[in-house]
């Protein structure tokens, strides 16, 4: 056993590398990597005949039982072959032994924290291309813990950056898929900027998707966003093969255009607005001066006039009548009444007084 751990093993499995990595013509697209999985499925079936009663179905329960390193390398060649499957479509069969892996991997999450985040991402985004993206995303966000974990672990390598790139984009299909626009864009701004700092990406697909974005920045009115990828875009078709390509032009200008044209809506929207505010709201300092100077002068009429009444209203003050006089009987005095009959003789007689004089 030990023989075969320790070189036929890691030989058995150069192999499967090198299949992989095969591009097959396209009459037979498939041809290496069917070779690859007959080598990983011998492999399995050795390592199963080194476990007691064959049985590969008990998992140890640390990393220190003896069986442990068995297992490990049979998580590893089922997670293999699961990728396998999905690369030649048969999408059941590598859900069926991705989940095998991960089962058994889970349980010790720092020793397998880089092949759990690969396989995370592949179950991602076999869900989201199944138009499932609800189930895609548990898958998705422990991708990110196993990313954080193996970073912790291990350290940041290239190929972890990578990975952990791949599930950002994927994270950005799977929030577009389930509606949640604000959250897809951000990530899929994150992943082009990751892209150009690793230097990781194919032109024409940066360019798509950033084109893509601006298209959401567009429709969201976040122009300076828009301009932005744009502006990027463009600098990326001037250093790319794709320059000479005119279809990708035109489709830079197409969305050129739309953002100019959603620009003129809104300050048309914006404008007629404001109409209608100064229609109901108008402004008295835009009036004429002289309907302003007659509008001042009629607002000074009516304060004299209401100072006049006052002062008419101060000169002839509301007589209180006096309460009458009452003898001890409680009859009515007439004092103010002999008052004011005296009174009246005695203007009679002044003016009887001043015609004798005359």
């Amino acid at each position: 056993m030990d023989a075969f751990l320790e070189s036929e093993y890691p030989q058995q499995i150069e192999e499967v590398d090198r299949l992989d990595n095969i591009e097959d013509p396209p009459e037979t697209p498939y041809t290496s990597k069917y070779e690859a999985r007959k080598i990983l499925a011998a492999l399995r079936e050795r390592l199963c005949s080194f476990l007691p009663d064959s049985k590969d179905d008990n998992p140890p329960t640390s990393e220190t039982d003896p069986t442990f390193p068995i297992y490990s390398k049979i998580a590893h060649i089922d997670y293999r072959v699961g990728i396998n499957c999905l690369l030649t479509e048969e999408l059941a069969s590598g859900d069926q032994d991705l989940m095998k892996a991960v089962h058994f991997m889970d349980q010790y999450p720092r020793v397998f924290s880089r092949t759990l985040l690969d396989a995370y991402n592949h179950l991602g985004i076999l869900w989201v291309n199944r138009d499932a993206a609800d189930r895609a995303e548990p898958f998705l966000l422990r991708a990110l813990e196993a990313y954080e974990l193996a970073k912790a672990t291990a350290g940041p390598s290239e190929a972890l950056e990578g990975l952990h790139t791949s599930t950002l984009y994927f994270m950005a299909q799977m929030y577009q898929q389930l509606g949640r626009k604000e959250e897809s864009a951000r990530y899929c701004q994150i992943t082009l900027a990751r892209q150009l700092q690793t230097g990781q990406y194919d032109p024409t697909d940066w360019m798509e998707n950033s084109m893509s974005l601006a298209a959401y920045y567009t429709e969201a009115h976040d122009f300076a966003e828009a301009e932005r990828c744009l502006h990027e875009t463009d600098e990326m078709l001037k250093t790319s093969q794709d320059a000479a390509d005119p279809s990708m032009a035109a489709n830079l200008a197409l969305f050129w255009g739309r953002l100019y044209l959603e620009k003129l809506k809104v300050a048309r929207e914006h404008l007629l607005r404001q109409r209608e505010f100064d229609e109901d709201f108008p402004d008295t300092e835009g009036a004429p001066q002289g309907q302003a100077q007659e509008g001042e002068g009629q607002a000074q009429d009516e304060d004299e006039d209401d100072g006049e009444g006052e002062g008419e209203a101060s000169e002839t003050p509301a007589s209180t009548p006096e309460p009458a006089e009452t003898t001890q009987g409680g009859q009515a005095s007439d004092k103010p009444s002999e008052a004011r009959d005296s009174a009246t003789e005695s203007r009679a007689a002044e003016a009887e007084a001043r015609d004798s004089a005359t």
